[in-house]
């Protein structure tokens, strides 16, 4: 039987000791990314390759012809804003650590 007197002396904390907080938000974010982006290009390969319906913003009076091939229909330009949404939180980290 030991007393409270015999309890072992309580030992200083250490570094290691200290729990870090999780990295799971981070990487759920960097997931929620890629996972945008690759819905992103699902869709805009989907808009691009059928037609749609028609876009909201006629790019032809805003972009050069070739550039304005590339959103011709709604599903195409939400494509392209999830592809362009989801590399912020893909590379987020990087930028915010420069």
């Amino acid at each position: 039987m030991t007393s409270a007197g015999d309890a072992a002396p309580a030992r200083p904390m250490q570094e290691h000791d200290i729990q870090k907080p999780a990295r799971r938000t981070s990487r759920l974010f960097v997931l929620s990314g890629w996972i945008a982006t690759a819905l992103g290009m699902i869709l805009w390969g989907y808009g691009y390759f059928t037609t749609g319906t028609p876009p909201l913003v006629t790019w032809s009076t805003y972009l050069p012809g070739w550039a304005a091939d590339w959103v011709p229909n709604l599903e195409a330009e939400i494509g392209m804003v999830l592809l362009i949404l989801g590399s912020i939180p893909a590379y987020w980290d990087m930028w915010r650590s420069r």
